[in-house]
């Protein structure tokens, strides 16, 4: 019986050297193989391109060599990851393709780069310019008129024969005139530009009649503001007659009331604007009327909010009302999906009181108190599994892949995996047994 068992670890002994012997083999050859080069053949790919012209690498051809030359290969489109700027065509210059495939054989991502070159296309019909037509416009005024941009078109000129284009969106065309361009007589020129250049000017010319009539008009100027709104009475208007029977519209006012703090507080305040006519000799002060409103406190019901947690518990705030209370608007409800909760990730992994900061549009409106206590164990379980638990006697003993499962009363499971031994481990290896 001995004698069969000194055979069968002799076997044992063989069968594990054979196994070693050949992991190492395996990992030695792995280790030798090495990319020698990864080569884009550049007249398989197109490298010279006009402005905004789209980037074609599709007959490109890349070749691959190890020094094991049996591996070698060569990678079309399909194969590779070609990578550049979405933009690489926007300007004239020298701009870089990253080519690059993940290597099969060394498990790394190979790459190479490819040059192109990117100019301008001198046939191209290019923007020369733009100017105003004015013909649809009003050029003629009263002195104290609103000047009337109505009806004014911008036309941009190209080279290379290229047509004029009538631009249909005129949101990026700006003005330059003093508020007070109508308050005397003779010719005036309003500037004017289109996506930031020059387009020319609008020419007109302003006759000066006596003021008969003066009426200050708020028909489309915004008079409801918040607390700490910047306000802005565009569309004030006076609406004057004059001797000669016209009428016109003054924009131009001086605000007597300090319009920097006017949204200070909450409340109905008075607006005055005085407005001097040169031509008549007249002063006018005219008031009108706007409202502020503002939040003036946030409360946080949280009847329906959990307060009350385990170790290990995730918290929630579902549940947890509030409401926005304005000077004049009605009382609002803030949707839960808009707040936001100030506390740390593992809130629940100490027991104790805690506060957490609610946040709403970036400002802290309020806090939520919870409780965090401590849960019951309600199994504890050792896996022994990696852990090696045959020795010789005099072998040092280690505890290394030994895991316990905790379960709380809770459902929240842990596992650990650092202990300390109350048994001397020295000990342990000192007797058979």
């Amino acid at each position: 019986m001995n004698a069969l068992k000194a055979m069968a670890k002799v076997v044992s002994t063989i069968l594990v050297l054979s196994l070693v012997f050949a992991f190492s083999a395996c990992d030695l050859f792995k280790g030798s193989l090495e990319l020698e080069s990864f080569t884009v053949d550049r007249s398989s790919v197109k490298t010279v391109y006009y402005i905004g012209e789209e980037i074609d690498f599709s007959e490109i051809r890349a070749t691959v060599k190890y020094s094991d030359e049996t591996l070698n290969v060569e990678y079309t489109y399909n194969d590779l990851t070609i990578t550049y700027d979405a933009d690489i065509t926007a300007t004239v210059g020298m701009k870089t393709v990253k080519v690059s495939f993940m290597d099969p054989h060394l498990n790394v991502e190979q790459t190479a780069e490819v040059s192109i070159t990117v100019k301008e296309d001198p046939n191209a019909v290019k923007h020369d310019s733009y100017v105003v037509d004015t013909t649809g416009m009003k050029t003629d005024y009263f002195v104290g008129d609103t000047i009337d941009l109505a009806g004014i078109k911008v036309i941009e000129r190209f080279t290379n024969g290229g047509a004029d284009v009538e631009m249909t969106d005129l949101s990026t065309i700006a003005y330059d005139y003093d508020e007070d361009i109508t308050s005397t007589a003779g010719s005036k020129s309003i500037l004017v530009t289109y996506n930031g250049e020059d387009a020319g000017a609008i020419t007109i010319t302003v006759r000066k009649p006596d003021i008969t009539v003066f009426e200050l008009d708020t028909t489309g100027v915004t008079l409801e503001y918040n607390v700490g709104d910047t306000v802005s009475f565009t569309g004030l208007v006076a609406n004057v007659t004059y001797e000669n029977g016209d009428t016109a519209e003054i924009t131009a006012f001086e605000f007597v009331t300090d319009l920097e703090s006017l949204t200070d507080e909450c409340g109905t305040k008075q607006v005055t604007v005085k407005v001097n006519d040169e031509i008549s000799g007249t002063t006018r002060n005219e008031s009108f009327t706007v409202k502020v409103d503002g939040i003036t406190e946030y409360v946080l019901n949280t009847d329906s909010v959990k307060t009350e947690y385990l170790i290990g518990d995730t918290v929630s705030f579902v549940g947890l009302l509030v409401t926005e209370k304005w000077y004049f608007a009605d009382d609002k409800y803030i949707s839960f999906a808009d707040l936001s909760f100030d506390y740390s990730d593992d809130i629940t992994s100490i027991a104790g009181n805690y506060s957490v900061s609610v946040s709403y549009n970036g400002g802290v409106i309020g806090t939520v108190k919870i409780k965090v206590e401590i849960p019951n164990v309600s199994s504890a379980t050792l896996d022994t599994a990696n852990v090696t638990t045959e020795y010789n006697v005099g072998d040092t003993v280690s505890l290394a892949g030994l895991s316990a499962t905790i379960v709380y009363e809770n459902g929240i499971t842990r596992t650990v995996n650092e202990f300390t031994a109350v048994t001397d481990l020295a000990a342990v290896t000192s007797t058979v047994g």
